[in-house]
């Protein structure tokens, strides 16, 4: 499915494992249906890999704008949680958070599993061949890649001091037949073939749900 807007907000977290069943309430339930109040927050997309240890759940926001998330009304949802948010925003160990602007987005259907990569680019890498290219290996039903905001939100996969590369973002949809346990590593080298990628970190996730804006 293509993105809507012009921006994402990738999240990639854990929860302790005893508190996994009463997570997936809250998240469901209240924390991103919270989200979906805000103006220009127009979908959220919820998934799972429960043998990720580290990031066993990845949350893809689509934005109209990165400046959705210096409005007011977003704002206000950080700086004033429920009781219920409070408490178990002090249960992740590992989080990371990155906004991104939306560059080149593929594909129509949505796909039933999701590989994400953060990777950087080397300058004069053209984004919408990279796409083209991921988009047509056999499984994969849409592409999309948006580039890492500094200024919105942090990037904790690496030292953005470290490499004058960009920073992205990268996620490949797969169908339903593509062979489980694999898509990692089929993706991965599909990048690194491409010639223009390094400092890849990839994963995989399965859909929970799709959320659409509250109005």
């Amino acid at each position: 499915m293509k993105l809507e807007g012009q921006a994402v907000l990738a999240l990639w977290n854990d929860t302790a494992v005893e508190l996994d069943e009463e997570y997936n309430a809250w998240h469901s339930t209240e924390h991103v249906p919270e989200r979906l109040t805000v103006p220009g927050i127009v979908r959220a997309r919820r998934y799972k890999n429960a043998d990720d240890a580290t990031y066993p759940y990845f949350t893809l926001y689509e934005l109209l704008d990165l400046d959705v998330l210096e409005s007011a009304p977003y704002r206000t949802l950080i700086e004033h949680p429920t009781p219920w948010s409070r408490r178990m925003r002090t249960k992740f160990t590992n989080m990371k958070r990155v906004p991104a602007s939306n560059r080149v987005s593929q594909g129509e259907p949505v796909g039933e599993r999701i590989v994400t990569l953060m990777c950087e680019l080397d300058a004069g890498v053209s984004e919408e061949e990279l796409v083209s290219y991921l988009t047509a290996t056999e499984g994969v039903c849409a592409t999309h890649l948006g580039k890492a905001s500094v200024e919105t939100g942090s990037i904790a996969w690496r030292d953005c001091a470290e490499t004058e590369n960009e920073a992205y973002v990268l996620l490949v949809e797969l169908e339903s037949g593509f062979e489980k346990d694999k898509e990692c590593l089929v993706v991965e080298d599909r990048l690194t073939k491409f010639g223009a990628a390094k400092n890849i970190i990839v994963q995989c996730y399965k859909l929970l749900e799709i959320l659409n804006e509250i109005k």
